[in-house]
């Protein structure tokens, strides 16, 4: 017998304590299925299997803010490359080279 995790898993809905599929119960929740089955596959079961989306952000940036709080670090805001810096990347490897002499016609 396989034990392979589908979305025709049952599992109970902890609004109601029904038992239902993964994709019924994400279908209740009003949340994509895949979202549902990630969540299931990575351990998670109950209230945290069909909390909304905005919410499971919330809390992961909260754990991260308070990761680097106990452990004394700040959020770095890194500057974006300008369009130079991306252009001598790409042409620092043998594939952009080639692109950028199939493509010439197309930068000017």
């Amino acid at each position: 017998m396989s034990s392979a995790l589908t979305l025709r898993t049952l599992t109970l809905d902890p609004a109601t304590g029904d038992t239902v599929t993964l994709e019924q119960l994400a279908e209740r929740h009003d949340l994509k299925p895949d979202c549902v089955l990630t969540r299931y596959r990575n351990g998670k079961r109950g209230a945290l299997l069909v909390e909304s989306v905005a919410e499971t952000r919330r809390r992961a940036g909260r754990e991260a803010a308070t990761t680097r709080q106990r452990e004394g670090r700040k959020a770095v805001k890194v500057p974006a490359p300008s369009r130079r810096e991306l252009a001598d990347a790409v042409l620092a490897t043998r594939e952009g080279r080639l692109a950028s002499r199939r493509l010439g016609d197309y930068a000017a």
